[in-house]
Parts: structure tokens; sequence; C-alpha cells
């Protein structure tokens, strides 16, 4: 009989309050051996801090570093995860508001696979005498890099603390090179030497 009630149904208006940020894209990609998060907001204001979450499998995430916001209405972040381990890692971040409101981005996923290590010479032959040797992947520590010339002599010698990794390192003779082959030596932080042939 309750049913037949004047007041049995009930309407609520209610307002409501807009989510503080709107997530328009997230990205994942390899760079040497780390890997860049990146995202991208807009209508951002009241946001507390951004949180990247990171898994080894695309359920069970981990929190791995916080961002601050810039409140700013739109903005672009990143973030560097380095030396990932090989395998797949996928990623995701959540936003936390001033107001205790969270929201989630869509989950990306890279997989780094077994990355060889190298070294190489650019350009080959040189130009402007100066010579550009580059680390790909490497394990940091202190490398011996020595420059001869056909005779065996020593042109060059430098010592370079490497950080692991890739990058680009600059070996300046003091002395104008003549045109001609050289052997541009690379000792290793284990002892092993690695000789490529240098054209000028």
């Amino acid at each position: 009989s309750a049913s037949y009630a004047a007041n049995r149904f009930e309407v609520v208006f209610r307002t409501l309050s807009a989510m503080p940020v709107t997530f328009t894209s997230i990205t994942a990609v390899q760079k040497n051996a780390d890997i860049e998060v990146d995202w991208k907001v807009e209508n951002e204001s009241g946001i507390q801090r951004y949180e990247v979450e990171e898994s080894g499998d695309g359920n069970q995430f981990t929190q791995v570093t916080t961002v601050a916001p810039q409140n700013n209405g739109s903005g672009n972040y990143s973030w560097l995860d380095e030396n990932a381990i090989a395998g797949y890692h996928y990623y995701r971040v959540r936003s936390v508001g001033k107001d205790g409101q969270v929201q989630y981005t869509q989950i990306v996923k890279v997989l780094i696979g077994k990355m060889d290590a190298s070294f190489s010479v650019y350009p080959n032959p040189i130009v402007n005498g100066n010579i550009h040797l580059a680390f790909k992947n490497e394990p940091a520590g202190v490398y011996g890099v020595r420059l001869l010339n056909s005779l065996g002599q020593v042109i060059v010698s430098k010592v370079i603390n490497h950080g692991g990794g890739s990058s680009n390192e600059e070996i300046n003779p003091d002395n104008r090179l003549a045109k001609g082959i050289y052997q541009l030596e690379v000792t290793k932080p284990d002892g092993n030497v690695e000789v490529m042939k240098v054209i000028k």
C-alpha cells in the first residue's frame, strides 16, 4: 500500500564537481637504456601531485615517483626510468587532487630487449680533425682512449669517466691530423681493448 504514497518517488538535483584535470595523452618510449614516460593534460586545476606507477605484468602497479603539478590549465610532463631492465614495462599516471579526487591514465607498454654494447666513430672519415666516439649501452666506469698513427705512435691519450648507458665523447687532437689511417684504442673498465679504424 505504501507504493501509492504521493512521496514515493524523489528526484534529487546535485551539482557534480568537475574533475581537476583531463589527461589528453600518455606515451612511453625507449631511449637507449632508459624509458621516457610523457603525459599531457588540460583543464588542470587543484592538482596536488602526479604519481607514476610501473608494473611488470600490467596488473599489479607500484608507485615509482611523484611529479609536482604546474596547475596552469594545460601542461606537458615527463619522467625518465633510467637503466630499465630487459622485459616488458607497463606504466600509468595517477593524479591526486587537493580535494582527494583520483584519476588514472591509460596503461602504456614498452618492451626492452637485450641491448648489445658497442663503440662507433662518426663521421668516419672524420671532419675538421675532431673524433666523435659514441658509447652505446656500455657499463659505467673509467675508459682509456688512445689514438695511434700508422707507426704506432700515440697521438692522443684520454681518460673518460662514463656514467653508463649511451653517450657521445669528443676527442680533439692537439695537432692537426695529416691525411691517413689511424687506430683508436678503447680500454674498457674490465681491461678488454677494442680497436677501431679512423680515417682522415
